[in-house]
């Protein structure tokens, strides 16, 4: 059975288990134990704890500082795109954190960005921006030259964009449709030169979602509660999870049942005393803007959410973000089908909620925060390599 070890950038956390990847059976067995016993140590394949060999930003460092990070790309050179949606920017790096341009500014001209939430490199190299408050992708080659400007149907967007581009050049995401009994939910494939679009279903996971209290004039999620949560991925599934467990489903486009999944465990983070007592503040503070309603404070989870994010690398590799009793950990897995559990990895310096990371040419690439709560990119080498 194939393992993985990290070299040069990072060092041994955990010697628990030396055997590699676990089959899938034993997995699903222990993260049944791990939920139903309370345990606080879980065996998995070898753990690694790896530090950053570059810092991208900082509070005092001009044009290289950030204001509101969005989203990262990183090219075939190793060159770093930072999508700043506040400065309407992306910043441009080379492999020694050097900045070397800046792609875009406020506007809504040819080139010019309105609120971005996303980047991506399609098959040619050239780079997409989503900027969905004015409905567009914008495409740049990666000397910062403007090459193409897309008007696109967009109804609604999130926080930062979850779709991507495809190896044939299009453009993936979900998208809403009004239907005669409501709305229902598709992945759209989107083809950039003719707009030409394939809208295909979008797979019910099953899960309950995430609970929230509803007052008069607002909604609020109930802190610390886990609940379905989908990621797209553009090279062709979308994955499923309950994000109370390190489990996740993957249903290839077009489909409606998942055909394989990526298992490991871990040991919940626990709710503190003082998390909940400010957990319960916040939502009684948001209830007194709001109006009042029926409070079930109860609902405020014991244990913290899970599975925080899942990502591909430029291997296939599955790199799964999870919170366990110790902190912040990237799960890897083999690339599907199989997908065996093959690493932990932990990073010195934990990221920032919400952000998807990149992993390309063995380097992990993460939005997080300075000790004054400046946004930062953070790389971390993780040379990962099958063992005989």
């Amino acid at each position: 059975m194939s393992g993985m070890h990290a070299r040069g950038g990072g060092r041994r956390a955990s010697d628990s288990a030396r055997s590699g990847g676990m089959s899938r059976a034993a997995l699903v067995l222990l993260v049944a134990v791990v939920a139903c016993a309370g345990a606080d140590h879980v065996e998995g394949p070898p753990a690694f704890t790896v530090e950053p060999d570059l810092r991208y930003g900082s509070a005092d460092t001009g044009a290289a500082s950030f204001s509101q990070l969005r989203a990262l790309a990183v090219d075939g050179r190793g060159y770093l795109y930072a999508l700043d949606t506040q400065e309407a920017a992306i910043r441009v790096f080379d492999p020694f954190g050097n900045v070397v341009r800046s792609i875009g500014r406020h506007g809504e001209g040819p080139g010019e960005f309105n609120a971005p939430t996303g980047l991506a490199f399609g098959p040619n190299g050239h780079l997409f921006v989503y900027d969905p408050r004015v409905r567009r992708v914008t495409v740049f080659d990666t000397a910062g030259s403007l090459l193409d400007t897309k008007v696109i149907p967009i109804s609604s967007f999130a926080y930062t964009w979850g779709g991507g581009i495809d190896s044939a050049g299009r453009l993936i995401d979900r998208i809403s449709v009004r239907t005669d009994s409501g709305r229902a939910e598709f992945v759209r494939r989107l083809d950039l030169v003719t707009l030409a679009a394939d809208t295909l279903p979008f797979p019910s996971c099953g899960f309950d979602p995430h609970p929230v209290y509803a007052f008069p004039r607002g909604f609020m999620g109930v802190p610390y509660a886990s609940g379905a949560k989908t990621w797209i991925d553009a090279t062709g599934s979308v994955w499923c999870a309950n994000t109370a467990r390190a489990v996740a489903l993957r249903t290839p486009f077009g489909s409606l049942a998942p055909v394989d999944s990526v298992v490991s465990a871990v040991v919940p983070a626990r709710v503190s005393d003082a998390e909940r007592a400010s957990a319960v503040e916040r939502v009684e503070t948001f209830m007194s803007r709001s109006g009042n309603a029926p409070l079930d404070l109860g609902l405020i989870p014991d244990s913290k959410e899970v599975l925080l994010g899942l990502v591909r690398d430029d291997e296939g590799r599955v790199w799964m973000r999870v919170r366990d009793s110790v902190g912040v950990a990237m799960h890897v897995f083999a690339p599907p089908p199989g997908a065996e559990w093959q690493a932990t990895v932990r990073m010195s310096e934990p990221p920032a909620d919400f952000y998807r990371a990149v992993i390309r040419a063995r380097k992990l690439y993460v939005i997080a925060e300075d000790s004054i709560g400046a946004p930062i990119v953070l790389r971390y080498p993780v040379e990962l390599e099958s063992s005989p």
